[in-house]
Protein backbone atom coordinates (compact mmCIF):
# COMPACT_ATOMS: atom_id res chain seq x y z
CA UNK A 1 0.00 0.00 0.00
CA UNK A 2 1.10 3.54 -0.72
CA UNK A 3 2.52 5.30 2.34
CA UNK A 4 1.86 9.02 2.28
CA UNK A 5 3.19 11.38 4.94
CA UNK A 6 3.54 14.54 2.81
CA UNK A 7 1.23 15.81 0.09
CA UNK A 8 2.32 18.58 -2.28
CA UNK A 9 -0.47 20.74 -3.71
CA UNK A 10 0.56 23.17 -6.46
CA UNK A 11 -1.83 26.12 -6.44
CA UNK A 12 -2.31 28.22 -9.57
CA UNK A 13 -2.59 31.84 -8.51
CA UNK A 14 -5.23 32.55 -11.17
CA UNK A 15 -7.32 29.38 -10.64
CA UNK A 16 -9.92 28.49 -8.03
CA UNK A 17 -8.08 26.02 -5.76
CA UNK A 18 -11.21 24.30 -4.39
CA UNK A 19 -10.78 21.07 -6.38
CA UNK A 20 -7.22 20.44 -5.31
CA UNK A 21 -7.91 21.67 -1.76
CA UNK A 22 -10.82 19.25 -1.35
CA UNK A 23 -8.83 16.30 -2.74
CA UNK A 24 -5.77 17.17 -0.66
CA UNK A 25 -7.88 17.51 2.48
CA UNK A 26 -9.47 14.10 1.91
CA UNK A 27 -6.13 12.41 1.21
CA UNK A 28 -4.40 14.14 4.15
CA UNK A 29 -7.07 12.90 6.55
CA UNK A 30 -6.98 9.40 5.04
CA UNK A 31 -3.21 9.09 5.47
CA UNK A 32 -2.77 11.48 8.43
CA UNK A 33 -0.41 13.41 6.16
CA UNK A 34 0.92 16.97 6.13
CA UNK A 35 0.15 19.22 3.16
CA UNK A 36 2.42 21.77 1.53
CA UNK A 37 0.74 24.34 -0.69
CA UNK A 38 3.10 25.46 -3.45
CA UNK A 39 2.83 28.54 -5.65
CA UNK A 40 5.23 28.72 -8.56
CA UNK A 41 5.36 32.32 -9.70
CA UNK A 42 6.51 32.94 -13.25
CA UNK A 43 8.17 36.37 -13.15
CA UNK A 44 7.08 37.01 -16.77
CA UNK A 45 3.36 36.44 -16.18
CA UNK A 46 2.39 37.79 -12.79
CA UNK A 47 0.07 40.64 -13.77
CA UNK A 48 -2.82 39.88 -11.39
CA UNK A 49 -0.44 39.10 -8.55
CA UNK A 50 1.57 42.24 -9.27
CA UNK A 51 -1.59 44.36 -9.18
CA UNK A 52 -2.58 42.84 -5.82
CA UNK A 53 0.93 43.35 -4.45
CA UNK A 54 0.98 46.99 -5.59
CA UNK A 55 -2.40 47.73 -3.97
CA UNK A 56 -1.30 46.09 -0.71
CA UNK A 57 2.19 47.63 -0.80
CA UNK A 58 3.93 44.25 -0.60
CA UNK A 59 6.25 42.19 -2.82
CA UNK A 60 5.00 39.61 -5.31
CA UNK A 61 6.40 36.82 -3.12
CA UNK A 62 4.53 38.20 -0.10
CA UNK A 63 1.33 38.39 -2.16
CA UNK A 64 1.70 34.74 -3.17
CA UNK A 65 2.42 33.79 0.44
CA UNK A 66 -0.65 35.73 1.69
CA UNK A 67 -2.83 33.80 -0.77
CA UNK A 68 -1.37 30.43 0.26
CA UNK A 69 -1.52 31.20 3.97
CA UNK A 70 -5.25 31.92 3.66
CA UNK A 71 -5.69 28.53 1.98
CA UNK A 72 -3.52 26.85 4.64
CA UNK A 73 -5.77 28.32 7.36
CA UNK A 74 -8.79 26.87 5.53
CA UNK A 75 -7.11 23.45 5.55
CA UNK A 76 -6.35 23.90 9.25
CA UNK A 77 -10.04 24.51 9.86
CA UNK A 78 -10.64 21.14 8.17
CA UNK A 79 -8.19 19.50 10.56
CA UNK A 80 -5.27 19.32 8.13
CA UNK A 81 -1.74 20.52 8.97
CA UNK A 82 -0.54 22.69 6.08
CA UNK A 83 2.56 24.72 5.26
CA UNK A 84 3.26 27.02 2.32
CA UNK A 85 6.07 27.50 -0.17
CA UNK A 86 6.52 30.16 -2.86
CA UNK A 87 9.01 29.60 -5.67
CA UNK A 88 9.95 31.83 -8.60
CA UNK A 89 10.48 29.98 -11.87
CA UNK A 90 9.59 30.33 -15.52
CA UNK A 91 9.48 26.51 -15.71
CA UNK A 92 6.46 25.71 -13.54
CA UNK A 93 6.31 21.95 -14.09
CA UNK A 94 10.04 21.60 -13.43
CA UNK A 95 9.76 23.61 -10.19
CA UNK A 96 6.82 21.50 -8.99
CA UNK A 97 8.64 18.25 -9.82
CA UNK A 98 11.76 19.45 -8.00
CA UNK A 99 9.75 20.34 -4.89
CA UNK A 100 8.01 16.96 -5.05
CA UNK A 101 11.24 14.97 -5.30
CA UNK A 102 12.72 16.78 -2.31
CA UNK A 103 9.61 16.81 -0.11
CA UNK A 104 6.48 14.89 -1.21
CA UNK A 105 5.08 11.36 -1.23
CA UNK A 106 2.08 12.43 -3.35
CA UNK A 107 1.21 15.37 -5.59
CA UNK A 108 -2.40 16.53 -5.85
CA UNK A 109 -2.79 18.82 -8.85
CA UNK A 110 -5.82 20.32 -10.54
CA UNK A 111 -6.13 20.59 -14.29
CA UNK A 112 -8.70 21.90 -16.74
CA UNK A 113 -11.42 19.38 -17.54
CA UNK A 114 -11.54 18.47 -21.22
CA UNK A 115 -14.40 17.14 -23.28
CA UNK A 116 -14.39 14.80 -26.26
CA UNK A 117 -11.03 13.66 -27.63
CA UNK A 118 -9.28 16.36 -25.58
CA UNK A 119 -10.25 14.63 -22.32
CA UNK A 120 -7.21 12.37 -22.72
CA UNK A 121 -4.85 15.33 -22.83
CA UNK A 122 -3.65 16.81 -19.54
CA UNK A 123 -2.85 20.48 -19.14
CA UNK A 124 0.71 21.34 -20.10
CA UNK A 125 1.86 21.95 -16.51
CA UNK A 126 0.20 18.78 -15.21
CA UNK A 127 1.63 16.76 -18.08
CA UNK A 128 5.06 18.23 -17.43
CA UNK A 129 4.88 17.29 -13.75
CA UNK A 130 3.79 13.72 -14.51
CA UNK A 131 6.67 13.33 -16.97
CA UNK A 132 9.31 14.81 -14.64
CA UNK A 133 8.77 12.91 -11.40
CA UNK A 134 8.39 9.41 -10.01
CA UNK A 135 6.27 10.78 -7.15
CA UNK A 136 2.64 9.60 -7.58
CA UNK A 137 0.38 12.29 -9.01
CA UNK A 138 -3.35 12.58 -8.32
CA UNK A 139 -4.97 14.71 -11.02
CA UNK A 140 -8.31 16.35 -10.20
CA UNK A 141 -10.44 18.47 -12.54
CA UNK A 142 -10.63 22.19 -11.79
CA UNK A 143 -13.93 23.21 -10.22
CA UNK A 144 -16.26 25.04 -12.60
Amino acid sequence: MLEVDRILVPIGISHDPESSMEAASTMAKMFDADVRLLAVIDPKSTRSLTEFADVEGITIEEAGRVHLERLARELGERGVKASVSVVFSDHTAEAIAHEAVTWADLIVIATHGRKGAGRWILGSVTDGVVRRTDVPVMVVPLAD
